[in-house]
């Protein structure tokens, strides 16, 4: 903690964390989805487990449309999130050498350069919106020199060449957006559509996660006559249980879209060799490394999707949720929570603390709106601090 919050560290830390949870993400996906082999070894394209066979609704939902691995991927995420959420002390506590496996990589990640378009981003959308940026605090302000816009200037480079190739992948019906069980139909005008339909939504959840958690521990009172619609927003994300319910909620949406965006950016076939239509000249060892593996679609979506919205609303977290649509996202997040489907994360996250022995954040001069807002939230009060 003392690294992450020394400047311009904690924005550039979770600019080189999102790009390698969304890599390996992506990676999860073309890995544990449905291969080609299912057809090989079943002619009729069902899955068998010894004796059990599905029938081709399931194998499709399921298995080829990864449903499946979307709860696996939900496990490790949200129970490591929900435990974090109360417990962040004892969670960075925990022997796992977060700094050399955790910070340090990210770190790396982001002096590369790949990322900086996010910045850029950032300060475009503050301008577009009439944000003032003598708002955030000029402690956390990233240092501009020439290296940093040399920087900018490249990652915006690879955007713009990634996005070219996201937009060809769909029109042309090259991407997985239009292969395989149940998207073979998709025409690539739909494709197009469609794929940024998924990426609106991921920037958008990833945004209201950081604009909740900002103004969780802030009075929002004021609100009320300034920004009334982040003040309306505040007021169901502070009711009750609800704050822990669209972490929830939220988690599942994110993950859906990781495991759908990783289908729709990667282009689909093997080897460098493409469904359909032409290459452009770019080669087998292009197509197969930079389009089938998913990383342009990686490093398009993680720059354009989520760190735009990110680190946007770390910096202004009530502009950011000060419009009518977020409050309907908010609330159909609640729903996914309240229908139970991922339920099981909350024992699994009560049994990690307990094995961990971790213990919850204790109070540290909380303001006292805020403190009855915690109470309210559902998380218990002891002296020593909140519980979930």
């Amino acid at each position: 903690m003392t690294v992450i919050q020394e400047g311009a560290n904690c924005e550039r830390f979770l600019t080189g964390r999102q790009f390698l949870l969304l890599f390996n993400g992506f990676l999860v996906s073309r890995i544990g989805g449905a291969g080609a082999g299912l057809a090989e070894d079943h002619p009729d394209g069902k899955f068998v487990i010894g004796e059990w066979e599905w029938n081709m609704g399931a194998t499709v939902i399921l298995y080829q449309n990864s449903i499946m691995l979307l709860i696996v991927i939900l496990a490790f995420q949200l129970v490591s999130q929900l435990v974090a959420c109360d417990k962040m002390m004892g969670y960075l506590e925990l022997p796992f050498f977060s700094y050399y496996f955790v910070l340090g990589p990210c770190m790396l990640i982001e002096s590369t350069g790949f990322v900086h378009a996010a910045y850029v981003l950032k300060d475009m959308l503050a301008w577009a919106a009439g944000i003032n940026p003598d708002e955030a605090d000029p402690k956390k302000a990233m240092t501009k020199n020439v290296w940093y816009y040399l920087k900018c200037a490249w990652s915006w480079g690879w955007v713009i060449f990634a996005g070219i190739f996201m937009v060809k992948g769909w029109a042309l019906e090259q991407s997985g957006a239009t292969a395989g069980e149940g998207w073979e139909d998709l025409p690539g005008w739909a494709a197009v559509i469609i794929s940024l339909v998924f990426l609106t939504m991921m920037a958008l959840a990833e945004g209201m996660q950081v604009s909740a958690l900002a103004l969780a521990k802030t009075p929002i009172s004021e609100l009320k006559t300034t920004k009334p619609m982040a003040y309306a927003t505040c007021q169901v994300f502070f009711e009750g249980h609800n704050m822990a319910s669209f972490m929830v909620g939220r988690q599942f949406m994110v993950a859906m879209m990781m495991i759908l965006l990783g289908r729709v950016t990667g282009y689909a076939g093997g080897d460098g060799v493409l469904v359909k239509g032409t290459d452009w000249g770019m080669g087998a060892g292009f197509n197969e490394w930079g389009l089938q593996s998913g990383f342009l679609g990686a490093l398009f979506v993680c720059n354009v999707a989520q760190l735009m919205t990110q680190v946007t609303a770390s910096l202004f977290p009530a502009s950011f949720i000060n419009n009518s649509v977020i409050i309907w996202i908010l609330r159909f997040m609640l729903l996914i929570e309240a229908s139970g489907v991922v339920n099981a994360c909350w024992p699994l996250s009560w049994a990690m603390s307990r094995l961990g022995g971790l213990e919850p954040d204790p109070i540290d001069n909380l303001d006292a709106e805020v403190l009855d807002r915690k109470r309210s939230m559902g998380l218990g009060v002891s002296e020593s601090g909140f519980g979930m």
